[in-house]
């Protein structure tokens, strides 16, 4: 198993007075076998002589040295790790970010409309306007309507997206399933019309929050896990909201589970996001109130 590591606080004060009562064990005992005080003094040797009263004392912070000694060993060992992890930690941060710098908004045909759409604010909310389309086609229902229309706009991808629903129709031309199931569909249709463009994005902080959860405590993993939440803007958190409910994944043995969900439960990983941005009206499922708010 994995070894978790923790911030070790300061110990100045115990080592302080640690001191302060060994040099009074050590005062007080060699006081008290000067004057040969019963039964000591016959376990010790003769109190007249200065190696035989200071013996019992000596022999005691021996002891304490040698397990001082383990001790700074292990807290040295400690320390290594803390900083290979934490440099680890930097690495993943990085990546990230270059990740992200990598990003392209694909779905466009010219070179300015691509341009023009990374120089926004923010670049993930056009993929979130687009989930929202194609989510809102499948269930106008439940999806609220999209203010914007990027698939009017770009007539290749507005096919391939009519291809997809039309796999999807049945005999009668109508796709079935509920809520859930419809906009699951939508999600897999924004996969494909974006070349899953975001999945070395998601798969890279899906790994950066596997690490904090494998090698840090709890109270180290929620400080880490602050800083890397902090690294999204509200419409990204928004993005990785569906992506985690949304997209499955598989274990070991072949069994499929939302396994970035599981992680984001476990570890408040929404706390502090924009719910307005949100558009399904929970039909693409609910998340634990723990990945909102810390259970302390």
């Amino acid at each position: 198993m994995p070894h978790r590591i923790h911030v070790p606080k300061s110990n100045k004060g115990k080592l302080l007075c640690a001191a302060i009562l060994g040099l009074l064990i050590w005062g007080v005992f060699g006081w008290i076998f000067s004057f040969g005080c019963g039964p000591f003094s016959c376990f010790f040797g003769k109190t007249g002589n200065l190696e035989n009263v200071f013996a019992p004392q000596a022999a005691f912070f021996s002891a304490i040295a040698a397990i001082g000694a383990v001790y700074a060993i292990w807290n040295q060992q400690q320390q290594f790790q803390r900083q290979h992890f934490e440099v680890q930690f930097g690495i993943m941060l990085e990546s990230l970010r270059q990740t992200r710098n990598q990003i392209k908004f694909p779905i466009f045909d010219t070179e300015s409309a691509q341009h023009s759409v990374t120089q926004t604010a923010d670049i993930f909310k056009p993929y979130l306007d687009l989930f929202q389309e194609i989510a809102h086609y499948f269930d106008p229902e439940k999806v609220k309507k999209p203010k914007s229309t990027i698939l009017d706009n770009n007539s290749e991808c507005k096919k391939q997206f009519e291809d997809l629903c039309d796999d999807l129709r049945d005999e009668d031309g109508t796709i079935q399933g509920n809520s859930e199931k419809r906009i699951q569909h939508a999600y897999r249709s924004f996969e494909e019309i974006t070349q899953r463009s975001l999945w070395p994005y998601f798969k890279t902080i899906y790994r950066t929050l596997k690490f904090i959860d494998r090698f840090y405590r709890e109270d180290d993993a929620k400080w880490h896990v602050a800083i890397l939440r902090a690294q999204f803007s509200a419409y990204e958190q928004a993005v990785l909201y569906y992506n985690g409910l949304l997209h499955k994944d598989y274990d070991q043995n072949g069994k499929s589970r939302f396994k970035f969900k599981e992680l984001i439960e476990k570890h408040c990983f929404l706390h502090g996001y924009e719910e307005t941005l949100l558009f399904d009206a929970k039909a693409a499922g609910q998340y634990a109130n723990s990945a909102f708010h810390h259970c302390d």
